[in-house]
This record gives structure tokens, C-alpha cells and sequence, in this order.
């Protein structure tokens, strides 16, 4: 679906000094961090490579109307008449028997929801329904450059002290021990980063 291998995933406790400390050093003119005496360039294609989510080749279009017919439809299918929340998303992926076009949307609105594009809120932002409305294109979407994009919004804000800090904070942390570590985790062989830092080597770092 171009989400790459997030069903490994293994980083998800953040460290938050550190995160708090790469964001305070983080260049959103340059789109750089500098940490350590060095200034590292951080774009989408980092995105890809850290996280293992994909760009597809077709832009996400999140400014289309919710009121559409066909996202009208979409909503009821996945949510029912239940409110659009993490929680109802997780019910409905534990409970899915195979992976169906409600099971593709769920997961995807679930990812990005908790992880890729995080807000503050346990409520899912409905925008995200607009590029799922076709499940068999969904792979064909810019997912990187949306969720690279996001991040760097949510910084911008916090920043500027008018919102509370969000974003893929988790992709900081690791383009961060990916950036700084010589020697990867022995895991490491294969694999992306956020597939192969799980708590005991981001521990030991």
C-alpha cells in the first residue's frame, strides 16, 4: 500500500530530550539539524529511507470536499455510525478477518493517524480520506512527501508557539541514530531504521 514494512515497526517509545533537542536545532529555512558541529540536510527522500514509507509518484490532494458522495460513502463504510476515532480504527483492523478495501483504508487512516502524521488529538483527521478514496491506488500516493511535509508544518507552529508540538517525531529520532551511530544494531542487515532500533539498541546508543 506504500507504507513499506510498518507492521515491524519497532521504535515506538520516544526519547524526549532528545527529541525536544533536535527539534530546538532544527533549521526549518535550511531544512537542516545541526547537532554535534555538523549541519545534516533532512528531506522526504530521508522520510522514505528512515520510516520505509513510499512515494508513489501521485501527490496527496488533501483540499478536496468531505461533502463528496463518494467520501460520504467511504466514511460510513469504515466508521458506521461511530465517531472517526483511533480507537474505532483499531477495533475495526483487530477485528478484520482479511485484507479487504475497508481493512486497506483503516490501516492506512490508522498509520497516519498514530504515526506517520500525528496530532495532538485521538480524533482522525478526515482529510486523510480524500486519497484513499480509490483502495487500489492507494500505493500510488506521495506518502513521504506528505508525511515529511506535515512534519515540518507541525514545527513551524510550535515554533512560532501557536500549537502544540506534533509530527512524525519518532522519523527525528531515528534519522538522528541513523546519522550519528557508525556502527548499526546488528539487526540493521536489510533493513530499514525504523524496522531495525527497537528499545534496546536506541538504549544502548
Amino acid at each position: 500500500m506504500g507504507f513499506g514494512p510498518l507492521h515491524l515497526f519497532r521504535s515506538s517509545k520516544l526519547h524526549r530530550p532528545l527529541c525536544q533537542m533536535l527539534v530546538d536545532n532544527f533549521d526549518l529555512a535550511n531544512c537542516s539539524i545541526h547537532i554535534h558541529g555538523r549541519s545534516l540536510s533532512i528531506n522526504h527522500v530521508d522520510f522514505e529511507l528512515i520510516m520505509g514509507v513510499q512515494d508513489g509518484g501521485s501527490p496527496v490532494d488533501l483540499d478536496g470536499s468531505l461533502d463528496d458522495p463518494d467520501i460520504v460513502e467511504l466514511t460510513r463504510k469504515v466508521f458506521g455510525d461511530k465517531e472517526m476515532s483511533v480507537d474505532v480504527l483499531k477495533n475495526l483492523i483487530h477485528n478484520t478477518k482479511k485484507a479487504d478495501d475497508t481493512f486497506r483504508i483503516s490501516f492506512s487512516l490508522y498509520a497516519l493517524a498514530i504515526l506517520l502524521c500525528p496530532s495532538t488529538s485521538d480524533k482522525v483527521d478526515p482529510r486523510f480520506l480524500l486519497p484513499l478514496r480509490d483502495p487500489a491506488a492507494v500505493c500510488k500516493n506521495n506518502w513521504a512527501t506528505l508525511c515529511f511535509t506535515k512534519l515540518v508544518e507541525r514545527l513551524m507552529l510550535f515554533k512560532d508557539r501557536s500549537q502544540y508540538l506534533g509530527g512524525c517525531l519518532v522519523f527525528l529520532q531515528l534519522f538522528y541514530l541513523d546519522s550519528i551511530v557508525s556502527t548499526p544494531p546488528t539487526l540493521y542487515k536489510n533493513m530499514v531504521p525504523a524496522t531495525a532500533w527497537g528499545k534496546k539498541e536506541s538504549k544502548r546508543v
